[in-house]
C-alpha cells in the first residue's frame, strides 16, 4: 500500500498519514513536522502490545524522547 495523506479540520488542521511501513519513518516524520525534542505517544494496553515498541524505537533513532502515556480501558490514564 502506498502511502497516502488525508486533511483533517477541526479546531486545528492536520494531515493523518496511511500506509504500510510508516511506523518506521515515524520520528522522521515527527521530527519534520514538529521539531521537537521530546513527544508524549498516547496508547491503551491493546494498541501497546502491537506497535508502541516500535514507535519508541524509531521516535528514538530520530532523536527525540518519547514518553508514553498509556489509557486504560475506560479512559483512566497514567504515565510512562
Amino acid at each position: 500500500m502506498e502511502e497516502k495523506k488525508i486533511r483533517v479540520s477541526a479546531s486545528s488542521s492536520y494531515d493523518v498519514a496511511i500506509g504500510a511501513g510508516l511506523l518506521s519513518k515515524c520520528g522522521r516524520m515527527v521530527k519534520n513536522t514538529a521539531g521537537s525534542s521530546a513527544v508524549t505517544v498516547i496508547t491503551d494496553s491493546n494498541v501497546e502490545k502491537l506497535y508502541l515498541p516500535a514507535v519508541m524505537e524509531g521516535l528514538s533513532m530520530s532523536g527525540i524522547r518519547p514518553v508514553p502515556f498509556f489509557l486504560g480501558v475506560g479512559g483512566g490514564g497514567r504515565g510512562g
